[in-house]
């Protein structure tokens, strides 16, 4: 009877300074298989979850992961365990579907500590730019709007723009075409009535709010906490100089970058994200306003000396090229296709995978799998941030690549 009871072992669990009570199960070994160790798949899945938050706060020391975003992706790991992981483990069956479920979520916890380190972009700088005088906000606090691109860059770090970068605000450089136009907005009077949006100008009808206190990029809609978040009072530049931009629905929060990534907070620094120097703070708030259309004015020209002789002959007038027209920009997918391309693109790595597992594979082709698993997630995480059609080809076309590597592999 001892060997076909399922005898409970319990144990203290530490995740996150939260203590689990678990209750681990040990399994008689079955005739012609080698016993399931749940003890021993259970440790190796913590080890790697302490990898993934121990990853997760390096990255939020070094200023590359918001504070906000950190412990959204902490809370997900730790529910991952607690509600899916460890309710199920030892409980296929048998030994060999236990080994393979096991071995499974692994390799999924492994696929998502990869997809942390998205490579940055290459730090090349812009051109010149040519900040437009701005006069100081009026009584209604829509001075400003114009229909023209306007770019916001930061008066304390040279050549930084905000810009949307998969639908979450950021201060980067301009090094590509991309990087500009997704730095580009129209400033429209405030959605909420008062003061003034920013809507994007390569993504019609998006617009900058805040949400959590971090700034997104979001499709307008007739939600009134939508609007009132999407809308900002423009005032002169706490750091003396430049524009702040101050939210309509949280007085005395401005929309403030740090560690790359742009707030609203106030001007004492009470974010916890960044800086709690006032001056800092004040610093990190103002911005120039860059009309992107604007001509680079020449230096004035001295008049011409009066010289004898007959008078010069003009130069021909050129035909002035008109320029090429702006293609419009993509709409995003509906929820339905979105959801579509959500499962495609699961179900082609899923086969990948289990295909990958079904076999014993040498170290190097098990190192190159985790390559591709990585820039799987890496994928799918861009696709939930943006949701159009290029991107969802290219978190399928990822897909596709490492089901192919695992039915090629020997």
């Amino acid at each position: 009877m001892a060997t076909k009871s399922r005898n409970h072992q319990f144990r203290h669990i530490a995740v996150g300074g939260t203590i689990l009570i678990s209750a681990t199960l040990a399994f008689a070994q079955q005739t012609n298989s080698a016993p399931f160790d749940t003890m021993r798949c259970i440790d190796t899945y913590e080890a790697d979850q302490a990898k993934f938050l121990a990853r997760t706060k390096a990255l939020a020391d070094q200023g590359k992961l918001p504070a906000p975003m950190k412990d959204a992706k902490d809370k997900e790991i730790r529910e991952l365990y607690s509600k899916q992981f460890f309710p199920n483990v030892g409980k296929q069956g048998n030994d060999a579907a236990n080994k393979k479920w096991c071995d499974d979520r692994v390799m999924d916890l492994r696929g998502r500590t990869a997809a942390l380190d998205a490579p940055p972009p290459p730090p090349v700088a812009p051109p010149a730019q040519i900040v437009a005088p701005s006069a100081a906000p009026g009584a209604s606090g829509v001075q400003g709007a114009s229909s023209s691109p306007t770019q916001l860059r930061s008066v304390n770090v040279p050549n930084a723009f905000i810009r949307h970068q998969q639908g979450i605000g950021r201060l980067t450089p301009l090094a590509s075409d991309l990087d500009k136009k997704d730095a580009s907005f129209l400033i429209r009077p405030g959605l909420a009535g008062a003061g003034v949006s920013f809507e994007s100008a390569n993504f019609s009808g998006h617009y900058l709010r805040h949400q959590n206190g971090q700034i997104r990029l979001g499709r307008a809609d007739n939600n009134v906490l939508f609007k009132k978040d999407a809308s900002f009072h423009q005032r002169p530049g706490l750091a003396g100089k430049g524009t702040s931009f101050e939210s309509v629905n949280f007085p005395g929060a401005y929309l403030r970058h740090c560690r790359g990534m742009i707030f609203i907070d106030d001007a004492k620094g009470r974010n916890k994200a960044c800086s709690a120097d006032p001056a800092v703070a004040k610093q990190d708030a103002s911005f120039d306003l860059i009309t992107t259309q604007s001509a680079v004015p020449t230096a004035p020209q001295s008049k011409p000396a009066i010289q004898a002789g007959p008078p010069a002959v003009p130069a021909p007038v050129r035909p002035v090229t008109p320029p090429a027209p702006v293609a419009a920009a993509p709409a995003p997918l509906s929820p339905e296709a979105y959801r579509q391309c959500m499962t495609d693109g699961s179900a082609i790595f899923q086969a990948g995978q289990k295909q990958f597992n079904s076999q014993t594979r040498r170290e190097q082709d098990k190192n190159e799998w985790r390559n591709k698993e990585g820039a799987y997630f890496n994928a799918q995480e861009q696709f939930r941030g943006q949701q159009y059609q290029s991107i969802c080809d290219k978190y399928k076309s990822t897909a596709t690549t490492a089901k192919d590597f695992a039915f090629r592999v020997k």
